[in-house]
């Protein structure tokens, strides 16, 4: 078969197209957006897997599923699991749930599965951190303009300038029991990374704020504002997963109804052939103007709200909400509901020595 040559306009259409598709792949690995150094949270190499000498020893793996809740697929999914015991304070899970981050508890094995349901939007990440002796960044939210409003579990809370991250330390513990094995102290914290401190909103922060520890021992985590009663500490149970999930605390997952799969592509399709079937030459039925027809709105009584679509919003957005959402290319927030679920993977060490290492 003889070797057929596109003209040269073909060939620059076809790299034309190529690069669009580059585009279109790099705002896809770019949904979780960056930080304010203009590096994406996740990093260079965001799917990193534990080497087994690590794993020996235990350390915290984490996750990021970036999920599109516009089909509302992501509560009814959890719904059943959301009753599962949580080893956290009772008082610190509900903090948690007021100011928008949900805790549930998964089976490792059974993640595979859930992340199978879940209409995800793009691949699913995640990164091998070790032990964590010293407060390190796992997840980090867009930049927030002066000003924004966000509710917490005690109230509102006026954003001076900075973007919500979630800090975490870990390290390997003793068995509980003689007959029970090492497990893993994990603790959590949501923080305002670098907020604007202007002096007529020191008063207010000092409301709301308040140090990590009393003598920080690095700048990364310590310049910030850690809200007291979301600093969690568990030992997390083995092969068991944590979710975190943003939602807000009117939604209650139990009464969603089932989700609404989308229309399959061959579906879409169809209906368009429909349409423009029905539809005459001008865009009316009937083949006339559908501009000069008697149903064209032309009061000012009835204007059409454009724009709006769901639910409508229940005040500002919550601590979780803020924080745990997709951002499109440039920094934009995605177009329609992306929720970003970050799943903690504890890796308990096989055994725990007096020197506080798990081996």
């Amino acid at each position: 078969m003889p070797c057929v040559f596109a003209p040269a306009r073909s060939r620059a259409r076809v790299r034309a197209r190529l690069l669009s598709l580059a585009a279109v792949g790099a705002c896809v690995g770019a949904l979780w957006g960056c930080g304010a150094s203009g590096v994406s949270p996740l990093g260079e190499g965001t799917t990193t897997v534990a080497p087994f000498t690590e794993l020996r020893h235990g350390g915290l793996e984490v996750r990021w599923w970036v999920v599109d809740d516009g089909w509302g697929a992501l509560g009814p999914a959890l719904a059943s699991a959301s009753s599962r015991p949580v080893p956290w304070a009772d008082g610190v899970r509900e903090a948690w749930s007021r100011s928008g981050l949900r805790v549930v508890a998964v089976p490792v094995e059974a993640l595979d599965a859930l992340q199978a349901s879940l209409p995800m939007a793009g691949p699913a990440r995640s990164i091998w951190h070790g032990a964590l002796p010293e407060w390190t960044e796992i997840a980090g939210g867009p930049r927030l303009s002066s000003g924004v409003t966000v509710r917490l579990s005690d109230g509102l809370f006026r954003v001076p300038q900075g973007r919500f991250r979630l800090l975490a330390r870990s390290w390997a513990s003793p068995a509980s029991s003689p007959e029970g094995s090492a497990g893993l102290r994990v603790e959590l914290t949501p923080q305002l990374a670098a907020p604007s401190m202007a002096s007529d909103e020191t008063s207010h922060l000092a409301l709301w704020s308040r140090r990590l520890e009393d003598e920080p021992r690095g700048p990364g985590w310590s310049e910030g504002i850690a809200f007291g009663g979301l600093r969690s500490s568990f030992r997390s149970e083995r092969a068991m997963a944590y979710l975190l999930v943003p939602e807000s605390p009117e939604v209650d997952w139990s009464s969603l109804p089932a989700p609404t799969p989308p229309p399959s592509v061959l579906a879409q399709q169809e209906a368009l052939r429909a349409l423009r079937s029905a539809v005459g030459p001008e865009g009316d039925p009937d083949g006339g103007d559908a501009r000069g027809g008697e149903d064209v709105w032309a009061g000012e009584d009835e204007a059409p709200v454009l724009g709006v679509f769901g639910p409508e919003l229940v005040g500002p957005p919550t601590l979780g909400e803020a924080m745990l959402r997709s951002l499109g290319p440039g920094g934009r927030a995605g177009a329609g509901r992306l929720k970003v679920v970050v799943v903690l993977v504890p890796h308990p060490p096989e055994s725990f020595d007096l020197l506080g290492r798990g081996r």
